[in-house]
Protein backbone atom coordinates (compact mmCIF):
# COMPACT_ATOMS: atom_id res chain seq x y z
CA UNK A 1 0.00 0.00 0.00
CA UNK A 2 1.15 3.71 -0.44
CA UNK A 3 1.05 6.44 2.16
CA UNK A 4 -2.16 7.68 0.62
CA UNK A 5 -3.97 4.36 0.93
CA UNK A 6 -3.14 3.94 4.66
CA UNK A 7 -4.04 7.32 6.12
CA UNK A 8 -7.21 6.88 4.31
CA UNK A 9 -7.74 3.28 5.48
CA UNK A 10 -6.54 4.27 8.84
CA UNK A 11 -8.89 7.71 8.89
CA UNK A 12 -11.78 4.86 8.24
CA UNK A 13 -10.99 2.65 10.59
CA UNK A 14 -11.00 5.56 13.47
CA UNK A 15 -14.13 6.81 12.41
CA UNK A 16 -12.81 9.83 10.86
CA UNK A 17 -13.30 10.19 7.27
CA UNK A 18 -13.42 14.02 7.14
CA UNK A 19 -10.05 14.82 9.56
CA UNK A 20 -12.36 16.63 12.38
CA UNK A 21 -9.82 14.70 15.25
CA UNK A 22 -6.79 13.67 13.15
CA UNK A 23 -5.32 16.13 10.74
CA UNK A 24 -3.40 14.90 7.56
CA UNK A 25 -0.23 15.67 10.03
CA UNK A 26 -1.08 13.73 12.82
CA UNK A 27 -2.23 10.69 10.38
CA UNK A 28 1.57 10.49 9.35
CA UNK A 29 3.22 11.31 12.63
CA UNK A 30 1.23 8.22 13.92
CA UNK A 31 1.89 6.31 11.17
CA UNK A 32 5.67 6.44 11.42
CA UNK A 33 5.15 6.04 15.15
CA UNK A 34 3.55 2.66 14.07
CA UNK A 35 6.54 1.97 11.33
CA UNK A 36 8.94 1.60 13.98
CA UNK A 37 7.12 -0.20 16.59
CA UNK A 38 6.24 -3.08 13.80
CA UNK A 39 9.98 -2.85 12.52
CA UNK A 40 11.02 -3.73 16.14
CA UNK A 41 8.55 -6.71 16.21
CA UNK A 42 10.15 -7.96 12.44
CA UNK A 43 13.87 -7.39 13.78
CA UNK A 44 12.98 -9.90 16.60
CA UNK A 45 11.74 -12.56 14.14
CA UNK A 46 13.49 -12.05 10.80
CA UNK A 47 16.44 -9.95 11.62
CA UNK A 48 17.78 -10.31 7.56
CA UNK A 49 14.50 -8.01 6.98
CA UNK A 50 15.93 -4.92 6.45
CA UNK A 51 20.02 -4.41 6.02
CA UNK A 52 22.02 -1.56 4.88
CA UNK A 53 25.84 -1.64 4.25
CA UNK A 54 28.14 1.06 4.22
CA UNK A 55 31.74 1.78 3.85
CA UNK A 56 34.00 4.67 5.50
CA UNK A 57 38.04 5.44 5.64
CA UNK A 58 39.06 4.90 8.77
CA UNK A 59 40.74 7.92 10.53
CA UNK A 60 43.58 8.27 12.77
CA UNK A 61 42.72 10.12 15.72
CA UNK A 62 44.54 13.18 17.37
CA UNK A 63 46.91 12.27 20.80
CA UNK A 64 44.53 11.68 23.56
CA UNK A 65 41.62 11.29 21.12
CA UNK A 66 38.59 8.22 21.09
CA UNK A 67 38.71 7.04 17.48
CA UNK A 68 34.84 8.17 17.05
CA UNK A 69 32.78 7.64 14.07
CA UNK A 70 28.98 7.81 12.91
CA UNK A 71 26.66 5.91 13.07
CA UNK A 72 24.96 5.85 9.15
CA UNK A 73 21.57 8.52 9.50
CA UNK A 74 18.53 7.72 10.81
CA UNK A 75 20.42 3.71 12.31
CA UNK A 76 17.71 1.65 13.74
CA UNK A 77 19.89 -1.04 14.91
CA UNK A 78 23.56 -2.49 14.07
CA UNK A 79 24.22 -6.12 12.34
CA UNK A 80 28.05 -5.73 12.38
CA UNK A 81 30.81 -3.70 12.22
CA UNK A 82 33.69 -5.07 10.30
CA UNK A 83 37.12 -3.78 9.40
CA UNK A 84 39.66 -4.10 6.68
CA UNK A 85 43.47 -3.21 6.08
CA UNK A 86 42.84 -3.40 2.17
CA UNK A 87 39.28 -2.40 1.59
CA UNK A 88 38.39 -5.43 -0.01
CA UNK A 89 38.33 -8.06 2.98
CA UNK A 90 36.99 -7.36 6.42
CA UNK A 91 37.17 -8.90 9.69
CA UNK A 92 33.52 -8.97 11.66
CA UNK A 93 34.44 -7.01 15.33
CA UNK A 94 33.57 -7.90 18.70
CA UNK A 95 30.73 -5.35 20.74
CA UNK A 96 33.10 -3.96 23.67
CA UNK A 97 31.24 -1.95 26.49
CA UNK A 98 33.81 0.97 27.92
CA UNK A 99 34.56 -1.01 31.12
CA UNK A 100 36.26 -3.68 28.49
CA UNK A 101 38.49 -1.17 27.05
CA UNK A 102 39.61 0.42 30.54
CA UNK A 103 40.19 -2.72 31.94
CA UNK A 104 42.15 -3.64 28.87
CA UNK A 105 44.13 -0.53 28.86
CA UNK A 106 44.82 -0.80 32.44
CA UNK A 107 46.29 -4.38 32.54
CA UNK A 108 47.57 -4.65 28.74
CA UNK A 109 45.07 -6.99 27.76
CA UNK A 110 44.85 -7.03 23.53
CA UNK A 111 41.93 -6.36 22.56
CA UNK A 112 40.22 -5.34 19.69
CA UNK A 113 36.54 -4.34 18.46
CA UNK A 114 34.16 -1.67 18.58
CA UNK A 115 32.03 0.44 21.19
CA UNK A 116 28.65 1.73 20.48
CA UNK A 117 29.66 5.12 22.17
CA UNK A 118 26.11 6.88 21.48
CA UNK A 119 23.09 7.12 19.54
CA UNK A 120 25.41 9.06 17.05
CA UNK A 121 29.06 7.19 17.16
CA UNK A 122 30.91 4.44 17.61
CA UNK A 123 34.57 3.70 18.68
CA UNK A 124 37.22 1.58 17.44
CA UNK A 125 39.23 0.06 20.23
CA UNK A 126 42.24 -0.13 19.48
CA UNK A 127 42.58 3.51 17.29
CA UNK A 128 43.12 2.19 13.85
CA UNK A 129 46.94 3.09 12.75
CA UNK A 130 46.90 3.54 9.09
CA UNK A 131 44.39 5.77 6.82
CA UNK A 132 42.55 2.66 4.94
CA UNK A 133 40.13 4.31 2.01
CA UNK A 134 36.73 2.14 2.72
CA UNK A 135 38.53 0.16 6.00
CA UNK A 136 35.36 0.17 7.85
CA UNK A 137 31.73 -1.33 6.87
CA UNK A 138 29.01 -0.66 8.86
CA UNK A 139 25.82 -3.25 8.21
CA UNK A 140 22.79 -1.65 9.60
CA UNK A 141 19.36 -1.82 9.93
CA UNK A 142 17.69 1.51 8.44
CA UNK A 143 14.39 3.71 10.77
CA UNK A 144 11.78 2.61 8.53
CA UNK A 145 9.75 5.87 7.22
CA UNK A 146 7.20 7.47 4.96
CA UNK A 147 6.83 10.87 3.75
CA UNK A 148 5.30 11.03 0.56
CA UNK A 149 1.92 10.02 -0.17
CA UNK A 150 3.21 8.03 -3.14
CA UNK A 151 5.70 6.07 -0.88
CA UNK A 152 5.12 2.50 -0.69
CA UNK A 153 4.92 0.87 2.37
CA UNK A 154 8.74 -0.63 3.52
CA UNK A 155 7.25 -3.20 5.72
CA UNK A 156 6.84 -7.02 4.43
CA UNK A 157 3.38 -7.33 3.26
CA UNK A 158 2.89 -9.89 6.67
CA UNK A 159 3.04 -7.58 8.85
CA UNK A 160 1.12 -4.27 6.99
CA UNK A 161 -2.15 -5.47 9.12
CA UNK A 162 0.28 -5.21 12.15
CA UNK A 163 1.18 -2.13 11.47
CA UNK A 164 -2.29 -0.59 10.79
CA UNK A 165 -3.20 -1.57 14.25
CA UNK A 166 -0.25 -0.19 16.05
CA UNK A 167 -1.44 3.38 14.47
CA UNK A 168 -4.92 2.64 15.42
CA UNK A 169 -4.07 2.20 19.20
CA UNK A 170 -1.74 5.32 19.19
CA UNK A 171 -3.95 7.65 17.65
CA UNK A 172 -6.77 6.38 20.22
CA UNK A 173 -4.00 7.50 22.93
CA UNK A 174 -3.63 10.81 21.62
CA UNK A 175 -7.02 11.50 22.19
CA UNK A 176 -7.51 9.11 25.70
CA UNK A 177 -9.40 6.54 24.04
CA UNK A 178 -10.17 3.22 25.37
CA UNK A 179 -6.91 1.35 23.39
CA UNK A 180 -7.99 -2.09 25.13
CA UNK A 181 -9.46 -4.15 22.35
CA UNK A 182 -6.95 -3.28 19.58
CA UNK A 183 -4.08 -3.97 21.96
CA UNK A 184 -5.77 -7.56 22.08
CA UNK A 185 -5.31 -7.97 18.47
CA UNK A 186 -1.93 -6.63 18.17
CA UNK A 187 -1.18 -9.07 21.14
CA UNK A 188 -2.80 -11.73 18.45
CA UNK A 189 -0.84 -11.06 15.73
CA UNK A 190 2.73 -10.85 17.07
CA UNK A 191 1.59 -14.49 18.97
CA UNK A 192 1.47 -15.91 15.74
CA UNK A 193 4.68 -14.46 13.88
CA UNK A 194 7.37 -16.94 15.70
CA UNK A 195 5.36 -19.97 14.28
CA UNK A 196 5.60 -18.41 10.29
CA UNK A 197 9.30 -17.44 10.61
CA UNK A 198 11.10 -19.25 13.44
CA UNK A 199 10.60 -22.88 12.05
CA UNK A 200 13.87 -23.82 10.55
CA UNK A 201 16.61 -21.40 12.62
CA UNK A 202 16.71 -18.60 15.20
CA UNK A 203 17.27 -15.60 14.42
CA UNK A 204 20.77 -13.60 14.05
CA UNK A 205 21.64 -11.47 16.86
CA UNK A 206 21.22 -7.41 16.08
CA UNK A 207 22.24 -4.42 18.81
CA UNK A 208 19.30 -1.47 19.09
CA UNK A 209 20.66 1.72 19.00
CA UNK A 210 20.09 3.42 22.06
CA UNK A 211 19.59 6.81 22.96
CA UNK A 212 22.22 8.23 25.35
CA UNK A 213 21.43 11.65 24.88
CA UNK A 214 24.68 12.84 23.39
Amino acid sequence: MQLSDIKTMLSGWLQDTTGVQWTDAKLLRTINLALRETEKHVLAVDPEAFKCTYTAATTIPSTGRDNLYAWPAATFAVHEVAQSSDGVSYLPLQRLTLKDVRDARQNGWSITGFVPYSKNHFMLWPSASTVVSSGLRVIVAPTLVMASDTDENPLPLEFETLMMLEAQQIALWDVGESTEKVQEQINKIKSETPRFYLTATQPAFISPIVDRGY
